[in-house]
């Protein structure tokens, strides 16, 4: 039935509890970061209802996910696959999740695809979705190494491991994905840094810790996580530096304060977490800044804003930045920072964006240094008109696949079904622009196949000229037997129901001559052996009678072929009971 997108806000809450983002935005609850959009270095990624996946910016070893892999700018989204449901990007790599579960990796893996046994190591890219891993429902893409949540709660690390962000208690990099942690509620990877918080609310960290992001108050590699925090919601990083939201909505921060992206009204580092206010529902740290949306739903920016990535219209300069939070106009319910550019959606669904765009990163359709004001573009994380519902079908009902799919949007079908005996030929109606619920109907021709009879005598050669007829599959097939005197075939008709399958039948001739029974000594053929025998052969010896074929074959006892007056005393002596000479 159709319905509004805005009814399914629910399907755009990845990893967020039930009470999570409403469309008003007077009041917004505290919530996980958003899976369902993410800005990185160069490049986007955003998920469109119903689960369509989109990607833009700068596309050098295929983060797009189309197919391309030399240097070029996608500056307007670009559709890359459906049923997704959470994203994660970061450099040159595109991760996602789809609805069932599966991670897969677009675009550069220079440190080799391990989660697949069957994946080489080394240099590897990919300019279209590759599977990874099964079973997972949270992912986040670091620097040069992954996370991913399972459904078991288990936390597992890949990648680059010089600063020890694996969490093995070694530097050795690590291509096969490695389980580090149980019971973790949710995971992010930052600059060669892993930070995860458990189900019970802890915060662990580990991983480079130059500037103190690791948080536990020193500046030394954490090559195992440590617990540096309680009471913990969630935990965002992509730079040098953490924050971290607790559940009763303080936001805490450490690490590199350079540009003051920790909001502390200074820009001295700290190494352990320093509350930097209360009343926060949502955080997102970007390389240089950081964004958060308080409960009121307003949005607020600090840190490095030299390419307008506040949106407030101005700009900074490169080496200086904004120590505090600093409102931007509007009423937001998410926000994402990245390199130089931010994201945040309105309660309306639409996504807004500012910052560097030289790459097209920003998706406006154009490449140009910057947009310092917070601009509207056509992606839509919910709300963007109707969703409507695609069933596909088999030819007996069977339903193939059910899809819900935006309002002038594609459905995607599902793999060819097969039926036996019959070829797919495609699918009784478009649904290249699907403008209501709709149901789609597998289409098949019908196969022939080919009935082959052979006719041959006992001994292999042939009898008759070889039979071929077409058949559709089901049909059913009669051929009488040609009549070849003095034989009779073992099937007078050949009858059946062609199969999926081409069909030879042979059909065999026997002689209808009988072959004689042969009784030793009976030459008169009366079917006993006496003396009687031994006079017709003596008449027949001297000319004076005669004896049938049969008869001739009968008294030739000694089977020399002739017969002779031996063949007669033999007789005799067969119709007395005398043993016959050896």
């Amino acid at each position: 039935m159709k319905k509004l997108i805005s009814l399914v806000l629910a399907l755009a809450l990845a990893l967020a509890p039930a009470a999570a983002f409403a469309v008003q935005t007077e009041s917004v609850e505290l919530s996980h970061e958003w899976d369902l959009f993410d800005f990185g270095v160069t490049h986007t990624a955003a998920i469109q209802p119903v689960g369509q996946g989109y990607a833009w910016g700068y596309n050098y070893d295929g983060p797009i996910g189309n197919g391309i892999m030399a240097s070029s700018n996608t500056t307007t989204p670009y559709n890359w696959g459906s049923d997704v449901s959470a994203v994660s990007v970061n450099r040159k790599t595109t991760l996602s999740i789809d609805t069932n579960g599966v991670l897969y990796v677009c675009g550069e893996f220079w440190f080799g695809i391990g989660g697949d046994p069957s994946m080489p190591s080394g240099g590897y890219t990919t300019g279209h979705p590759m599977q990874f891993a099964t079973n997972v429902r949270q992912a986040s893409m670091g620097s040069n190494h992954l996370v991913y949540v399972k459904n078991d709660d288990t936390l597992w690390v890949y990648g680059e491991n010089g600063n020890g962000q694996i969490g093995d208690n070694t530097t050795t990099s690590c291509y096969t994905a490695k389980q580090i942690l149980t019971n973790v509620a949710y995971a992010v990877a930052g600059n060669c840094l892993t930070a995860a918080v458990k189900k019970d609310g802890t915060l662990w960290v580990w991983g480079r810790n130059s500037d103190g992001q690791v948080g536990n108050g020193s500046t030394t590699d954490r090559k195992t996580p440590v617990q540096v925090l309680t009471n913990v919601y969630t935990v965002s990083t992509m730079g040098d530096f953490v924050f971290a939201l607790k559940n009763d909505g303080s936001l805490w921060a450490w690490g590199d304060n350079q540009y003051g992206q920790l909001g502390l009204g200074n820009t001295t580092d700290k190494t352990s977490p320093t509350q930097v206010m209360t009343g926060v529902a949502q955080v997102s740290a970007g390389v240089h800044h950081t964004g958060i949306i308080k409960t009121d739903g307003t949005l607020w920016f600090c840190g490095n804003n030299w390419r307008g990535e506040f949106g407030s219209g101005s700009t900074g300069s490169y080496s200086g930045g904004v120590s505090t939070f600093t409102q931007t106009p509007g009423s937001f319910v998410a926000v994402k920072c990245g390199s130089n550019v931010s994201g945040a959606v309105k309660g309306s669904g639409q996504l807004f964006v500012a910052g560097e765009n030289t790459k097209g990163q920003l998706g406006t359709g154009t490449e140009c240094g910057s947009i310092p004001t917070l601009t509207p573009i056509d992606v839509w994380i919910f709300g963007a008109g109707e969703v409507y519902t695609v069933t596909f079908v088999d030819y007996d009902g069977t339903v193939l696949k059910t899809q819900q799919v935006m309002e002038g949007s594609a459905a995607t079908a599902p793999a060819n079904p097969t039926r036996l005996g019959y070829t797919f030929t495609g699918w009784d109606r478009d649904f290249s622009s699907v403008t209501s619920d709709m149901t789609v109907t597998a289409q098949y021709s019908i196969n022939s196949y080919r009935l082959t009879i052979l006719y041959v005598y006992e001994n292999g050669t042939t009898a008759a000229a070889t039979y071929t007829g077409d058949y559709d599959y089901g049909a059913s097939y009669s051929v009488t037997s040609p009549t070849i005197s003095g034989y009779t075939p073992d099937k007078a008709t050949v009858r059946g129901t062609m199969g999926a399958a081409n069909t030879t039948v042979t059909v065999t001739y026997k002689s209808n001559s009988v072959t004689p029974t042969v009784l030793i000594g009976d030459a008169d053929c009366n079917g006993v052996v006496d003396m009687r025998d031994v006079t017709a052969l003596n008449a027949y010896l001297v000319n004076s009678g005669t004896l049938t074929a049969q008869g001739i074959l009968n008294a030739d006892v000694n089977g020399d072929g002739s017969l002779t007056a031996y063949d007669s005393t033999l007789i005799a002596m067969i119709a007395l009971g005398i043993s016959l000479p050896n």
